[in-house]
This record gives structure tokens, sequence and C-alpha cells, in this order.
């Protein structure tokens, strides 16, 4: 009778793992087709914020950005697509050359928000394209809004206030 009582207990306790490993593995979230979508959206925006502002790689633009890419802020004579956002980082890169960008996202499908304060000294005016006679620390808060697909970086739209100057 011991002998059938744990057969019969092994029996259930056996089961209810296996169905416990069967139906966790239907509900995991790796599984979920938008969690790695959110994931490789987060990797996007992260990846080209580092790389591209603070390590000072504009290529990495090229790399990231769709070629009808559509930046909402563009420079004056900012040439379209992703090699737009590539003079973009160059113009920000050369005007501010020890920016360093602080941020978190907010990841939500194919839009990912950013909020950022970016920090430097200011080296060439921007509505000029002159050197200034000596660096102007600055510091900008801003927040931008990115939009993607599975060619990459679409749409870029940003509002920043300048701080201290």
């Amino acid at each position: 009778m011991k002998k059938r009582a744990f057969h019969v207990l092994f029996t259930v306790v056996f089961t209810s793992s296996v169905l416990m490993l069967v139906v966790g593995s239907c509900t995991d979230e790796d599984d979920d087709p938008s969690a790695d979508r959110e994931a490789r959206n987060r990797e996007v925006v992260t990846r080209l914020i580092n790389e591209g502002l603070n390590n000072k790689n504009s290529d990495i633009a090229l790399e990231l950005a769709a070629p009808n890419f559509v930046d909402g802020d563009a420079f004056p004579d900012q040439p379209a697509g992703s090699e737009g956002l590539r003079f973009h980082f160059d113009v920000i890169n050369n005007a501010i050359p020890d920016l360093q960008v602080t941020f978190s996202l907010v990841v939500e499908g194919n839009t990912v928000v950013e909020e950022w304060t970016g920090t430097g000294n200011l080296v060439i005016d921007f509505a000029t394209s002159d050197r200034l006679p000596s660096p102007i620390p600055i510091t900008q808060n801003g927040i931008t809004v990115f939009e993607l697909n599975d060619e990459g970086l679409i749409t870029e739209r940003r509002t920043f206030q300048r701080g201290e100057q």
C-alpha cells in the first residue's frame, strides 16, 4: 500500500511540475513579440545617444536610422534621411565637443520617449557657425520622441529648454 501511495504521489507531483513548466513557457514574457520589439527599440535609442553624442561617433546614425528618416528639428541645410541625422550630430559635436548627455527612456511599442540633460561647453555659435572667443558652459534639458520601425529610426521630434549659460 505504501508503495502504491508513493507512486500516486510521485505521479501527481511530476505531472504538476510538467504542467507548471508548460503553462509557464506559454505565458513567458520572453516569448512576447512586443516585449522583444520594445527591448530592441530601447537598445537602438540607447546606442544612438551613447555612441552618437557621448562618444562622438556620428556615423552610428547611418546604421540606426532608416534611409527616409525625418528630423523634426533639422538645422538649416541639413540633408534628408539618415545622412541628415549624421549631419545633425556633427553640428552638435563640433559646437559642444565635450557634450555629455544623461537620459532616461520610456518605451511603448515603436515609440521611445527620451528625457535628457546635456552639459558641456559651447565653442561654436549655432546661429553664425563662428567660433566663440571663449567656451560658454551650458546645460540643456529636453524631451525627444523617437518613432521606429523594422528599418530603424524613422522620426525624431524634440523640445528643449536651455538652462544655465
